[in-house]
């Protein structure tokens, strides 16, 4: 990383890569909401804020549509600054549930409203 070149760039400084948050959002995904065995098939973010190093994100997904026949959930995801609660990204996403019957292991964490949350912090070292 060129922290001088970086910060003379459009961005004013060192960025995280969005590709790096997300992967925050797939472990909230498939270890809380639903957990495992979730498949993650769509993901479409509008980023708010440029996520910094030392930036503090919670990221906390609710359901929004769950679809039984086909064993699918739709998810919105919401990123913020744990301190002052400046939104980062929002985000949609739908998930596929890959158990056998659904109903079964996943009834509690599927329910509308439900919601899981991530948390990430990012320095440099």
């Amino acid at each position: 990383v060129n922290r001088d070149y970086a910060e003379q760039s459009a961005a004013g400084g060192i960025v995280v890569h969005g590709m790096l948050a997300a992967s925050y959002i797939s472990t909230l995904i498939g270890m809380k909401i639903p957990g495992p065995g979730a498949l993650w098939s769509s993901f479409n973010v509008d980023w708010q804020k440029i996520i910094r190093i030392g930036d503090s994100i919670r990221f906390t997904a609710e359901v929004t549509a769950l679809q039984v026949a086909t064993k699918a959930m739709d998810l919105k995801i919401i990123g913020k600054h744990e301190d002052n609660e400046t939104i980062y990204l929002n985000a949609k996403a739908r998930v596929m549930l890959m158990e056998k019957d659904i109903k079964k292991k996943k009834q509690v964490k599927t329910g509308y409203g439900y919601r899981g949350e991530s948390s990430l912090r990012l320095q440099i070292l």
